[in-house]
């Protein structure tokens, strides 16, 4: 297959952006789709670590920094995720034009920002035509445009489709979780650190305050990773929704971290916790938990319900008893069983054949549909 990758404007397409799940996503699907040998066009910014056949430009880091600075932070500036703000338009008018110079009859147009990005499929008279179909390859959003779609896990599926008022289905949608490359976490960890830890953003939503609770329960440390502090100090996080005080020797904020020492702190955590209070499009942070063998301990709905097998590789918890349970219980599972079910299940080289199948079956659709 042909595809024609499109990047987010926040961000360029390198390991850099670690906190931008989107970002990553789009980084490992070039090698993913590459290593399956389709040709693969990304469209991004000028800075680029994504295998691909061609990697098109659309905006210099200057012209990033300009409207984000010289990092992103996904607290204090979060991606607003509409088509009409300056730095989308400036992007989807340069897609749109490198596109129309390169599509193909039968090629594919990936898009991962709904409405943000429909403005490039609306601009392509090849799409209009039907020669080329735009596809929401990584939904976890809820504003999506396209007949078809690939959704980050059944709940989100069916929470998007709730949204919709639709109480039919679609036959050429499909639910393909997100994917991990097995190199970023390279070794089974054993949890010597004997700590708990949190990584993530720094938001209400996230859970962190629970993760606070649960240390105060347990008695383990909480090591907090990720973006959004406004201050802290041994003991004390102060974030835009809240604070949290404790023991010094209880509570460590460590910041955004590097994937070398995110993957580190992982594989010493006695767990990972991943308290979500929203429905979870997927959770990416649990699975890459779960890749070091160590277990995941995360709230009872949205898609955890199909990363973390209770018990197995992690548990899912209703209340502050069953977390505490749960902490307790995580060092009885075996990390060498969580990481190998969890490599078997959303490594690269698991997920892959999963888009291999779609494009096929969306395939058909040039020669019958349904009925080819």
């Amino acid at each position: 297959m042909r595809l024609h990758l499109v990047a987010l404007p926040h961000t360029q397409t390198t390991r850099d952006y670690l906190s931008c799940a989107y970002t990553q996503k789009i980084v490992k699907a070039g090698k993913m789709f590459t290593d399956a040998g389709h040709e693969v066009i990304l469209y991004s910014g000028d800075e680029n670590d994504a295998p691909c056949a061609e990697h098109v430009a659309l905006f210099t880091e200057k012209e990033r920094s300009a409207d984000w600075g010289a990092g992103f932070d996904t607290v204090s500036s979060p991606l607003r995720w509409d088509s009409s703000l300056p730095y989308w338009s400036r992007m989807n008018e340069r897609a749109k034009n490198a596109i129309d110079a390169r599509a193909q009859t039968g090629d594919y147009l990936l898009l991962i920002a709904g409405w943000a990005q429909k403005p490039i499929a609306d601009g392509l008279s090849i799409v209009q035509q039907r020669q080329v179909l735009p596809l929401e390859w990584g939904v976890g959003y809820e504003g999506i445009f396209s007949e078809f779609c690939a959704f980050e896990s059944y709940a989100w599926m069916h929470h998007v489709y709730g949204r919709q008022q639709w109480a039919t289905g679609r036959f050429y949608d499909a639910v393909i979780p997100n994917f991990f490359d097995r190199d970023d976490f390279p070794r089974l960890g054993h949890g010597d650190g004997g700590y708990l830890l949190y990584l993530g953003r720094l938001v209400h939503r996230k859970g962190v305050e629970i993760a606070w609770q649960i240390e105060q329960r347990t008695g383990r440390k909480l090591i907090v990773a990720g973006p959004g502090a406004l201050e802290h100090r041994p003991g004390y996080i102060h974030a835009p929704e809240f604070e949290l005080h404790g023991d010094p020797d209880q509570l460590e904020y460590v910041g955004e971290v590097r994937p070398a020492a995110r993957a580190e702190l992982i594989e010493h955590a006695h767990a990972l916790l991943a308290p979500t209070l929203y429905l979870e499009p997927f959770g990416g942070v649990a699975v890459e938990a779960m890749l070091a063998g160590t277990p995941a301990i995360t709230s009872d709905f949205g898609a955890f319900t199909e990363t973390v097998e209770d018990g197995v590789t992690g548990f899912r918890f209703r209340t502050l008893a069953q977390a505490a349970q749960a902490v307790e219980r995580a060092g009885s599972l075996n990390r060498h069983i969580v990481r190998q079910r969890t490599l078997a299940r959303f490594s690269l080289e698991a997920v892959g054949p999963m888009f291999d199948r779609w494009f096929t079956d969306l395939d058909d659709l040039w020669d019958g549909g349904w009925d080819a």
